[in-house]
């Protein structure tokens, strides 16, 4: 038997809470670091008592160093948050650290429907099923339950509802053998054993992203899905969506901390290391998105007044600006090859702006409602 199994055993049934003399336990199988350039995190990683991280092998420009995977708990039961992408590699660890340590897995918990977070659900069931099929009757065995936010009418990534959808029957005949999911509520607690998991939806990221806040005798803290990472930002699909879900995260954690505390809670992302203290985290990434708004409204600013400058000097006041504009304004520090992907979080910003009347658009270019007179605007 390998001697780092040997060692996440030990680690799972005797931890010790990690200083600085005494790092948290870490069990490596192979070299984890990704070509992004970030720093390496260990296939497998027992996190506190009621947490270890199983990493999703799938290291990658969007990915970081990989999905981060959570087994939650510490008895014969337990909960995996998210499966990766369906590496057969992440499995065959998942399943030999949990024959080692003694366990089965007898709930899946989805944090969103994007495929490096639901692709290993299938490969999941699949190996359960042929666990129970090896055992004795008499010994029967976890089929675990699928649980994740659903949306209305939603057939993604090959999950489906419990609940029959009318639109099944417009899909054709594979459409109905898909793995089924329960649908969790917005603030539904799951009760395990030995500790519970709340979800919250919070969309932004994507439509049914759910974060999760686990209570236990242990431990308390937040499973972030991808609305917060462990390194860098993260993308998102709707802006004025995703600063409400952060807010709400924030509310969360920092009742968590106790008002007027200087207590942290931690936050486990979807990519990237362990944050220690969650609710500083959310709150410098809200303060990172109002900040590039303010950036964006100052852009449209100076095109008005003439006062921005090119290779050949400032340019005369305009009504209205393009995006590409505003990120030649905004990026100029930055190669090219980037504005492209910049103008994206761009345009999300535009229009959140925009709902909010701050902001119009016209023929593809935008100017600041109120501070550029009608006229103007129609000469354009």
């Amino acid at each position: 038997m390998p001697m780092a199994f040997v060692a996440a055993a030990a680690n799972a049934t005797a931890f010790q809470t990690p200083t600085a003399t005494n790092p948290p336990p870490q069990v490596r199988f192979s070299s984890s670091s990704s070509a992004t350039g970030t720093a390496q995190i260990p296939e497998i990683s027992v996190l506190s008592p009621m947490v270890t991280r199983v990493l999703g092998l799938n290291p990658g420009k969007f990915t970081l160093q990989g999905t981060n995977t959570y087994i939650i708990g510490n008895g014969a039961r337990r909960v995996l948050i998210d499966t990766g992408e369906g590496q057969e590699e992440y499995h065959e660890k998942l399943a030999k650290y949990a024959a080692l340590v003694g366990f089965e897995i007898e709930a899946v918990l989805i944090t969103h429907w994007h495929g490096d977070h639901v692709g290993g659900v299938r490969k999941i069931l699949e190996h359960a099923e042929e666990r129970q099929q090896r055992k004795n009757p008499d010994e029967g065995g976890i089929i675990p339950t699928i649980y994740k936010y659903r949306l209305d009418d939603e057939v993604v990534a090959g999950l489906r509802p419990v609940e029959p959808q009318p639109h099944w029957e417009k899909l054709g005949e594979s459409a109905k053998h898909g793995w089924q999911f329960v649908g969790v509520a917005d603030g539904e607690r799951l009760d395990f054993d030995g500790f519970s998991l709340t979800a919250h939806h919070t969309p932004g990221h994507a439509a049914d992203h759910l974060v999760y806040w686990l209570e236990g005798p242990e431990e308390t803290a937040m499973f972030s899905g991808d609305n917060v990472l462990g390194e860098g930002s993260t993308v998102f699909e709707d802006l004025g969506e995703y600063l409400d879900s952060l807010e709400r995260m924030a509310r969360v954690l920092a009742r968590a901390g106790g008002s007027g505390s200087n207590r942290r809670v931690r936050v486990y992302p979807g990519h990237g290391h362990v944050i220690e203290d969650g609710h500083g985290k959310v709150r410098e990434y809200i303060g990172h998105r109002e900040q590039r708004e303010r950036e964006i409204v100052g852009s449209l600013r100076r095109h008005h007044q003439g006062q921005v400058s090119y290779g050949d000097g400032l340019r005369d006041g305009v009504s209205s600006v393009g995006v590409m504009e505003i990120v030649e304004d905004l990026y100029r520090a930055y190669p090219a090859t980037l504005h492209g992907a910049a103008a994206r979080g761009v345009v999300l910003h535009l229009t959140k702006l925009e709902r909010e009347g701050r902001v119009e658009s016209e023929h593809g270019k935008w100017r600041l409602v109120g501070e550029i007179g009608e006229e103007e605007w129609c000469k354009l």
